[in-house]
């Protein structure tokens, strides 16, 4: 198996990824961020948050909540957010 996978490519797998504490409520919390199931009856279900404040999406005129379908998506959301403005520690 190549490094150069959807993994993390040339990063070492895996072992990039942030080290996130799972809540007894299924949410995922790592410092000021976390991952919150706020729409239990919806395809999208699971949503970020910076500081107890959901982050919005802001496409067109859309600028509701930022929803994923699984908590690890809103993980690798949060983690490729804090990759692009050099925030990861």
């Amino acid at each position: 198996m190549s490094r150069t996978g959807s993994n993390g490519g040339g990063k070492g797998g895996r072992d990039h990824r942030l080290n996130w504490t799972v809540e007894a409520d299924g949410s995922r919390v790592f410092g000021h961020w976390s991952v919150q199931r706020l729409y239990p009856d919806t395809l999208r279900q699971w949503t970020p948050h910076y500081k107890g404040m959901p982050m919005f999406a802001r496409h067109g005129a859309f600028s509701g909540h930022r929803r994923f379908k699984t908590p690890e998506n809103a993980q690798r959301w949060v983690e490729k957010h804090l990759a692009q403005k050099g925030r990861r520690r």
